[in-house]
């Protein structure tokens, strides 16, 4: 993968809800393209994060996947000497809402562009001035209700 920011080739998908979460994917998107990125959006997260640990991609960021989305791609990334983690910098968890993988040179200065849209990690709302409940505050609604059905917990 490339060392320089401006040579970088980057993918993204949108999110599948309506309303602020694709608003906020559009506003991310954006700002890498104002930053005169070249981006992709082929539409699948797994095949996504493949191509992040084979060095097609330099990284890749998305909100709301699933366990099944984006695991495997993980290992992937991971086993080839890359980075995963959330838009604030946190260990990516799997379940969480927000992911960031990319090529390891690149992380820091993806960060910096995604910090804007990090979710707080208690309320689920952006950091500081979006607002969004993320999958975490979800599954914390879920199981305040007695109800965890359809929710995977991965170790």
């Amino acid at each position: 993968g490339v060392r320089r920011f401006p040579e970088a080739l980057l993918a993204t998908g949108f999110s599948y809800d309506e309303g602020e979460a694709l608003r906020r994917s559009i506003r991310m998107f954006q700002a890498f393209q104002d930053h005169g990125q070249t981006l992709r959006r082929p539409g699948a997260a797994a095949l996504d994060l493949a191509y992040v640990a084979s060095g097609r991609f330099d990284g890749y960021w998305e909100s709301g996947l699933k366990p099944w989305d984006c695991a495997a791609g993980i290992v992937l990334v991971k086993e080839a000497g890359g980075r995963v983690t959330d838009y604030a910098g946190r260990p990516y968890e799997i379940g969480g809402y927000d992911i960031l993988a990319c090529n390891g040179h690149l992380h820091e200065e993806m960060l910096r562009m995604l910090k804007p849209f990090a979710l707080c990690p208690r309320s689920g709302s952006t950091l500081p001035h979006h607002h969004r409940q993320g999958h975490a505050g979800l599954m914390r609604e879920a199981q305040v209700k007695g109800s965890t059905a359809g929710l995977i917990e991965l170790s």
